[in-house]
């Protein structure tokens, strides 16, 4: 397969897409966007991703508890979890999981949940896909020890808001930084910065769908809600590569390499 657009990360499952999660999903295909990879956010997501990923070849099931979540995870959620991507071919994923302080659910049980999640990935050699808001700190600790003890999962963390600092500590234990659509913002400049500085061989691009959208990309887009839509990639795509003074095809096949790890398609050219 030829070097394509992916959405790293979004949420066909969300609400606010009932009724027209095919007509999205065919409408990014046709705008070149060849995988969408689709993350749960409590359990109750898992069967409509999963049978989303069967109908939808370009929709890649990404399955797990939010830390948002966290709090409603019912017991046995691990073995079902297990069961279920043990179901599955190896194209699939886990997430998306994380720690949060911003959310109302105990930290330490978001910790627990997280590790749980690390540990899973690595026992099926699965990618994860993971978020992370003012919980740096263990958040990296985590990320380090597993990597020290070689136990660290192929490991996305999405919609990176951190310092560059941090973005450094994360790409130097292997992980990959994905930025959504939202650095566009003029209110994002420091975040905008830290994108432009992230190492190539480490960079994804996402819209976290149906996120606010940025009004830049939806003048040139054909979107059918008013939300962030897997449509929206190739428009971002370009927009990142003029950011980073990278020719728009070569940028694209660098993102293209960098998702096979999570996707085990094969580069194109």
């Amino acid at each position: 397969m030829n070097a394509c657009f992916i959405d790293s990360h979004l949420h066909l499952q969300d609400d606010r897409f009932s009724g027209k999660t095919d007509f999205l999903i065919e409408n990014a295909n046709e705008a070149g966007v060849a995988i969408l990879l689709c993350n749960a956010v409590k359990e109750q997501d898992w069967s409509f991703i999963v049978d989303l990923g069967k109908k939808h070849g370009s929709v890649m099931p990404f399955l797990g508890i939010h830390p948002w979540h966290a709090g409603s995870a019912a017991s046995g959620w691990e073995r079902r979890l297990v069961d279920l991507l043990e179901s599955l071919n190896q194209g699939s994923g886990i997430g998306e999981s994380g720690l949060d302080k911003t959310c109302a659910t105990d930290f330490t049980h978001q910790v627990d949940l997280f590790e749980t999640h690390l540990d899973i990935a690595h026992q099926l050699s699965r990618p994860i896909a993971l978020h992370c808001v003012r919980s740096w700190g263990k958040f990296v600790e985590i990320l380090e020890s597993k990597a020290n003890q070689n136990r660290l999962p192929a490991t996305m963390v999405h919609s990176f808001s951190g310092s560059y600092e941090t973005m450094k500590r994360l790409t130097t234990i292997g992980c990959f930084i994905s930025y959504s659509v939202n650095i566009m913002d003029s209110q994002r400049k420091n975040i905008s910065e830290v994108f432009s500085r992230t190492p190539p061989e480490h960079l994804l691009l996402e819209t976290d769908a149906p996120g606010r959208p940025s009004p830049l990309l939806l003048a040139n887009s054909k979107t059918i809600t008013s939300f962030s839509e897997p449509t929206l990639i190739p428009a971002f795509y370009q927009w990142a590569a003029r950011q980073r003074n990278i020719e728009s095809t070569h940028f694209k096949q660098q993102i293209w390499r960098n998702a096979q790890i999570y996707t085990n398609k094969t580069p194109g050219g």
